[in-house]
């Protein structure tokens, strides 16, 4: 488990790489890393998201999470929820990708997901897991 500090930094490097990966292998695809306004300390507003993925023709926000629990996503780890729905609402999707840090397994969750009121939790048992970042992010439908 990671300290508090370093909270999420795993998955993100996991993330990064094969986003970098798939920018090399694919002509239409590209990526950007928003700056990370936690670690910033106050000094930066909060970001949409982790990510910025462009895949031709289309735009997504995604968001990466590490979390201990099996399945369930608590409304306090995705606080940018408002802003994110604002955002598809104007033509960029977006998506969720957690590492479960207990079974090391990934999952992608569709902001369809996220579509009603804000719930205290999600429950994510209904999408399956994945064993390695790559496979969870190809689970997107991203991506060629």
């Amino acid at each position: 488990m990671s300290t508090i500090g370093q909270r999420g930094k795993l998955a993100e490097k996991k993330v990064d790489e094969v986003l970098k990966r798939f920018n090399e292998m694919y002509l239409g695809v590209a990526y950007h890393r928003y700056p990370d306004a936690r670690s910033a300390r106050g000094s930066l507003k909060a970001q949409p998201a982790d990510y910025l993925v462009a895949s031709a023709p289309k735009a997504y926000h995604l968001e990466v999470k590490e979390m201990a629990h099996d399945f369930r996503l608590p409304k306090d780890k995705i606080a940018q929820l408002p802003l994110l729905k604002k955002f598809k609402l104007a033509g960029i999707d977006f998506g969720v990708i957690i590492l479960h840090t207990e079974t090391k397994l990934w999952r992608y969750v569709p902001a369809s997901h996220f579509a009603g009121p804000v719930q205290p939790s999600w429950d994510c048992s209904e999408f399956p897991t994945y064993a390695t970042a790559e496979e969870a992010l190809r689970a997107t439908g991203w991506f060629g």
